[in-house]
Formats: structure tokens, sequence, C-alpha cells
């Protein structure tokens, strides 16, 4: 599996972790870290603390990445630095009278987006803190299978002609679940949209996919209306 980070990252970020391929497709989840795993996509938004953080948050792209990874299955947000607190609770150092940021407030955010959201966050304190964290990270989200301190979760099952267990795109898999789609009809939809768990545009285009009609198109689309 390929490992992607975004095109806009700095150049200090790519020169840190050269297996990454830049590219724009991780912006498009609200990730400066993605890639495709067994269960969906995984993905790591990396904001430096204070300063990144209370930019993003003063201008909502904050607010707007945390909607875009509600479509990401393993989703994490690091925040890379050490937050320098004073004994009023307001953030000290050169972010003090800077739009600074109450730690109850703080704290009440990264809350908020983690059990609302079910966005998780992570801490590193440099740089090369948050390199090694994706490198685990993306390791432990491409396992095919979880048991420990879990029930144990496997690669959905699918077998051959002879009854031997065989891989099979997680994608596809899902799409099968939907009314009046085969493996066929599931691949074909694949080929028009990558990431088929919403429909853009409405799913306008399902009547160009071959083998959906009409009728069938009305069913996807009501089977994945919001």
């Amino acid at each position: 599996m390929t490992l992607f980070i975004s095109s806009v990252e700095p150049k200090k970020v790519k020169l840190l972790i050269p297996e990454a391929i830049p590219d724009m497709w991780p912006e498009d989840y609200g990730l400066d870290f993605a890639w495709v795993t067994p269960f969906g996509i995984g993905g790591i938004q990396r904001k430096e603390f204070p300063g990144d953080f209370l930019a993003s948050l003063a201008d909502e792209r904050l607010q707007r990445l945390v909607l875009k990874l509600g479509d990401v299955t393993w989703r994490m947000i690091v925040m890379e630095g050490k937050p320098n607190w004073g004994t009023d609770g307001c953030l000290q150092g050169q972010f003090q009278n800077r739009g600074s940021i109450h730690i109850d407030s703080f704290q009440a955010m990264i809350w908020s987006i983690d059990y609302f959201h079910k966005i998780r966050c992570h801490w590193t304190s440099s740089l090369s803190e948050t390199i090694s964290f994706v490198r685990r990270f993306y390791k432990w989200t491409m396992k095919e299978k979880h048991t420990q301190f879990c029930n144990e979760v496997e690669y959905p099952p699918n077998r051959d002609a002879e009854g031997n267990r065989v891989k099979v795109d997680w994608r596809e898999w899902c799409i099968q679940h939907l009314p009046d789609v085969g493996q066929v009809t599931a691949r074909a939809i694949i080929k028009h949209e990558p990431e088929p768990l919403h429909w853009k545009d409405g799913g306008a285009w399902l009547e160009n996919v071959p083998g959906i009609g009409k009728k069938t198109a009305d069913k996807l689309r009501r089977a994945l209306k919001p």
C-alpha cells in the first residue's frame, strides 16, 4: 500500500518521510497524511501547537477539517508542540496576547471532537516524533486483523470457487450490500466513484454506470441518502 502526503505540506516535513508520495488527494479529506487500508481510508491531520492550531481556529479551517474527516475510517489529529498553560489557565509565551485560548475551552473543544465526531487527538513534542507516530499509526491501521482489547475484526470474508478464503476490495464488499448490486455492478460503480460511501453530486451519474437503470439508480440514491 502507498502512503500519501499533502502536496502543500512544508519541505521539512516531506524530507523526514521520503517514502510518502506528495499528492493533493489527502486534502480532499482534511488530511496531511492519507492512505487506503483494508477497512477504508486512514489519515492524520497535523497541527502545530499553538500557532497553526490557533490560526486554523480563528479562520474556521479547523471546523471545516473536522467535517471533512467524517469520511475517514481511521482518523487522527496530531497536536505537535508543548502547551504552556499559566496558573490562570491561559496560554503563555508568544501567543499569550495573540488570540490565546483558555485551557478549559481548549479541553472542551478536544473532548467534543473526540466524543461527538469520533476523531482521536494525539500529542507529540516535535516534528520528528510526529513522523514516527505517522509510521506507527499507518502500520497499525494496515493490519487485516485486530484482536487485542477488542472483539476480533477481520477483512471482509470472501471465498473462491474452491472454497479458499481470499481477499476482496472493501469498497466492493460494501457496495454489494446495496439494492440490486452484484460484483460486476459494484466494480463498475467503483470506476466512477473510487470512494463510494456517499454519492457525489447526489448520485446523478449513476445512470451512466453499465447495468444500472433509472429504477436501480433511484434505489441506490435512497440507500445512501443522509
